[in-house]
């Protein structure tokens, strides 16, 4: 039996469509189970989490089309890893409070994941009580 033109045609948009919703439904299931396994990341880095200083390296400013701006500081420290020594790591935040607290040059105290480094985050820097006197 064959079809007509016109009813093979809705068919293969059907085909189409479905094919595209499929693979939104996928995608968006594999970002929330992207994000919920970050979630158990910062407990575990406040747990096992060990401290480290940073030298900041750049600061930069992104904006997109719509003028949204994006602040990223970037930054390095030595991390020791179990049965590997000390490496260096390099990382980029995008933050606008490490951007206006950290000057380039500057350190940030981070906590990383000693088994995986790449796991950190950067603590912006706290003002001393003596910044606002001078």
């Amino acid at each position: 039996m064959l079809l007509s033109p016109a009813l093979s045609g809705a068919i293969g948009l059907l085909i189409v469509v479905g094919g595209l919703v499929m693979m939104l439904i996928v995608g968006g299931l594999v970002m929330i189970w992207r994000g919920y396994q970050h979630l158990g990341l910062f407990p575990r880095l406040q747990r096992e989490g060990r401290l480290a200083q940073t030298i900041v390296f750049k600061k930069w400013i992104d904006t997109d089309s719509d003028g949204d701006s994006f602040h990223y500081v970037a930054y390095a420290f030595h991390a020791d890893i179990p049965g590997k020594g000390v490496e260096l790591i390099t990382r980029t935040e995008l933050s606008r409070e490490l951007y206006q607290k950290a000057p380039v040059g500057g350190t940030l105290t981070v906590r990383y994941l000693p088994d995986d480094p790449k796991y950190c985050f950067a603590e912006a820097p706290v003002a001393s009580p003596d910044a606002h006197n001078q």
